[in-house]
């Protein structure tokens, strides 16, 4: 196990910054496609404005290349940190999911914003558990 620390030049404070912010640029991206989506809280995408998931994509691709900037900029080298934003943009869209389409909680945005930035917080901690994690499950994988 190799470990981030002497990788690469990145800041815990930085990189956990970095995913906080995402996490909540994404959470207002999501916000603003539930405001808008006149089908909400159906699923089916046939209820929905043409441009809709166009723009959901959109949202989903900003987040992945935000989440992995910010996994960039705690040390992971770069296909570390591609699948590391991947993993968290999916992992937040989906409690996104949970939290408005499942459980419908009142106020599912503030809940997925608490979350991931304390998410955010604890990966700037654990940035070498984190590359160690995903080295391992890359090797298993391939």
């Amino acid at each position: 196990m190799r470990g981030v620390a002497f990788q690469m030049p990145g800041s815990a404070w930085e990189g956990g910054l970095a995913l906080a912010a995402g996490a909540l640029l994404y959470d207002l991206f999501l916000v603003l496609l539930r405001r808008v989506d006149r089908a909400f809280p159906s699923t089916d995408p046939t209820e929905s404005t043409w441009w809709f998931g166009y723009a959901r994509d959109l949202a989903n691709l900003v987040a992945f290349l935000v989440f992995a900037a910010g996994f960039r900029m705690l040390g992971l080298p770069a296909p570390m940190a591609l699948l590391a934003g991947g993993v968290w943009v999916m992992g937040a869209y989906g409690l996104d999911y949970l939290l408005a389409r499942v459980l419908m909680v009142r106020h599912p945005h503030r809940t997925l914003a608490a979350v991931m930035v304390a998410l955010a917080a604890l990966a700037s901690v654990l940035r070498g558990a984190i590359d160690d994690g995903l080295e391992m499950l890359v090797r298993s994988v391939f």
